[in-house]
């Protein structure tokens, strides 16, 4: 795939993110989870409170790719470590762990 089609995709998807449906925001981040640029890392990263648990547990798995260890990331990882879902303080604290070592 060239750059200017793989860029039509993600532009496309971008536009998902904003859907008020949750099965296609989930979707969206497990696709453009598979993309690794900076554009998606700081928007997953601006996402990453979303009101649907597991469209923040896909975004946890997808910014943990990107092998970025900042401090902005570690913040907000610490602060799903208390989230009212299980599955979503489970693996905020799992990343933490990988990334403190």
């Amino acid at each position: 795939m060239d750059n200017i089609s793989k860029e039509k995709i993600i532009n496309k998807l971008l536009k998902e993110l904003k859907s008020t449906n949750h099965e296609i925001r989930r979707r969206t981040v497990k696709i453009l989870g598979r993309f690794m640029n900076n554009r998606i890392y700081n928007i997953f990263l601006d996402m990453i409170d979303d009101d649907d648990w597991l469209v923040r547990y896909y975004i946890i798995i997808a910014l943990s790719k990107f092998n970025i260890n900042n401090a902005e990331f570690k913040a907000k990882l610490i602060l799903l470590s208390r989230d009212n879902d299980v599955d979503v303080r489970e693996v905020a604290l799992k990343i933490l762990d990988k990334l403190s070592d």
